[in-house]
């Protein structure tokens, strides 16, 4: 399962899970300032979390293509 699937179906389980303990370990204060924190705050967070994400991708995709390319030197250097 590559980063972005694995994102896609953990992200909304975490967040409920975490919904569900903040009330019992920090009290509803976190939900009331929720508000203070504001959406640029918000989004800006996400879309880093998404960037770091990708990035992740890009890098295994980049770790494929030098192995394969190593591979495929190495063997026409046997030819």
């Amino acid at each position: 399962m590559d980063p972005i699937v694995s994102l896609h179906y953990y992200a909304p389980v975490c967040a409920v899970i975490n919904a569900f303990i903040i009330p019992f370990t920090e009290g509803l204060e976190p939900f009331y300032a929720l508000h203070k924190v504001g959406l640029l705050v918000l989004f800006t967070n996400a879309g880093m979390a998404f960037a770091l994400n990708v990035s992740c991708l890009f890098r295994g995709f980049a770790e494929l293509m030098d192995r394969s390319l190593l591979s495929s030197s190495s063997r026409l250097d046997q030819v």
